[in-house]
This record gives C-alpha cells, structure tokens and sequence, in this order.
C-alpha cells in the first residue's frame, strides 16, 4: 500500500503534457507535397511555464505554392529570425553526437524565409480564407484536419513556404515559434496524405528535466545526454542563448535528447511528452538509454499513471477552453 502511495504521489508530481495532434502541408493541387525530413528543436521551461519551438523542414517538389500547417495550444507568435541558427544548433546537435557517441545527422538545406499567418482554430472560415488568397487547395485530409480543431481553443501557424522550381524541393528555414502551454508540445500525428514511411522526423528537446515521449503502452527517452550550462553556452553563444530565454540564472544542467518518431495519420493514437522522476544520485545514469531494470519498470508504471492522469486533465483543459472560446 505504502508503494502504491509513493507512485500515485510522484506520478501527481509528473508533468500535466499536452496531446500531441496534427500538422499538415498543403499545395496547389488535391495532392500535397509530401514531407521529407523535418526536425525540431523544443526547449521546455517548466518554471515558466513556456515552450521556445525552432523548426524546419524539406518537403518534395511541387508545382506552384507550398504550405505548412501546424497547431499550437495556445495563442503562438511567429519571431523573425534575424540570423541563421543553423551553425549554432549543429554545434548543440553535435555535443549530443559526441556524448552519446551517435552521428549527426546531415543539416536540411537553406531556404528563404516562410511568410506566417496564426489565425484561431475556432473560426472555422480563417484557414480555409488563407489558403484561398494563397492559391492552396484544401484536400479532404486538410478539411478532417480542420474540423478536429473547430471545437478547440487551439491556434494554427500557416506557413507559406518560399517559391522554388518545380523540380527543386520546398524548404522551410528554421522558424521560431513560442507559446505559454502546461506542457511540451508537438504535432505528431499528421494528414496521411502529407508523409509515407520514407518521411523522416527528429525532434531534439532541450530542458532541465529528462522528458520521455509516450505512444500508448509504451514510451521512449530518445537519446539523451545531460549537458553542463557551460556546455550549452559554448554551442549556442550567447546571443541564442539569450533568444532561448536560457542567459538568465537557472538550472545548472540541461537534458538533450533527440526522439525520432514515426509518423501516425490522423485518427491513430497521440504522443504526449511527460516528465522522467530523476532517480537519487547513486543511480543516475550517463544516459538515458542506461537505466537499470528496475527503473525501467518503475518508469513504466510512472509512465503509464502520468498518462492516465494527462488524458483526463487534457480533457477537462480542453472543454473549459471551448466553453471560454464559445462565450
């Protein structure tokens, strides 16, 4: 009974994670550009609570306009990215590479800037306006993709990618995209129409606490390393450091991680982000991967209680949300 109070107790003590939902593309044609590789960069501040999301991606190439379509939980801003970050994240991705002793994967291309547009999912008519004035066709994946946030108080940024050959692939440049939200958050689950099982996602994430990704029974701390502030520093420099809201005083150590995740179409199980209880200090492991058998299992039951306890926080979070969006 005592064990059983300790779970329920740390498991309240877990992070409340959002659920993750769709991100779509969108083209001139009834048939989107498929996504080829896109990655991320998460950054989590659990004392904020807020959520710095940098993004790219490579799509396949297309005749006439190119979009991306992703949602956010709460009200997003778009921030201009002055200078190229690409230098500096290669240089965090590969702090990563050499602690866990992985490759780093070959960077995207580099493209023009993406032009923004956030618009409510509540007004059912904004995304389909945006897509007309942009030349876009709304396929049937984008329209059930639509309707599932008509309900919700959640916010898209559309993306309007830069235009390029008909032969030449899209690519949308690395894109900063913040909000408040109880928890990290990003869109797993995708229009089938907009991936195959060629598309490829890496989402690094970069927070104090080491984070696991759920998907169903089972869950997943990536690939992980713990890096010391003056690790994070000297990758970044200081002028990103202080774009990340990481240059003022906080946690001495960061946990990067890197998930690569398969993409699941619309209407499949969600992914959601939780909190991984740091285990005393004897037992820490260099890596995520490490973990002893035993905590793997108590991971698991952790895991499995926060998930439970997210889903109906989720729900309730949600309706109070659309009551307040309604009234």
């Amino acid at each position: 009974m005592r064990t059983l109070s300790l779970v329920g107790a740390l498991a309240l003590a877990l992070l409340a994670p959002l659920s993750a939902h769709a991100a779509a593309t969108a083209g001139a044609t009834s048939t989107p550009p498929r996504i080829v590789t896109e990655r991320a960069l998460l950054v989590w501040d659990p004392a904020r609570p807020s959520e710095h999301l940098f993004v790219t991606a490579e799509l396949e190439a297309a005749e006439g306009p190119v979009a991306m379509v992703l949602p956010t939980p709460l009200v997003p801003a778009v921030e201009p990215l002055t200078d190229d970050p690409s230098p500096a994240l290669n240089r965090l991705f590969a702090t990563l590479a050499a602690k866990a002793e992985i490759e780093v994967t070959e960077a995207l291309p580099k493209g023009e800037a993406a032009t923004p547009r956030t618009m409510p999912a509540a007004d059912a008519g904004a995304l389909g306006a945006w897509l007309d004035r942009n030349g876009l066709a709304a396929h049937p994946e984008l329209a059930d993709f639509a309707r599932s946030y008509g309900e919700k108080a959640f916010h898209y940024v559309a993306l309007r990618l830069a235009d390029a050959k008909p032969d030449e692939p899209r690519v949308l440049p690395w894109t900063a995209i913040s909000f408040v939200a109880p928890g990290p958050y990003y869109p797993l689950v995708t229009p089938a129409a907009s991936f195959d099982e060629r598309s490829r996602l890496e989402i690094y994430t970069l927070s104090p606490e080491l984070l696991a990704l759920t998907l169903g029974e089972h869950f997943d701390t990536g690939i992980a390393a713990q890096l010391t502030r003056e690790e994070v520093a000297a990758a970044l420099g200081e002028s990103w450091m202080r774009t990340l809201g990481l240059d003022e005083e906080g946690p001495p150590s960061f946990w990067l991680q890197r998930f690569e995740p398969m993409r699941t179409a619309i209407g499949k199980e969600d992914g959601v982000f939780v909190r991984v209880p740091a285990p005393v200090k004897k037992t820490v492991p260099a890596e995520a991967s490490t973990l002893p058998r035993n905590g793997r299992r108590l991971l698991i039951v952790l895991v499995g209680a926060a998930f439970s306890f997210a889903i109906a926080w989720l729900a309730s979070w949600e309706g109070r949300a659309s009551r307040r969006a309604s009234g």
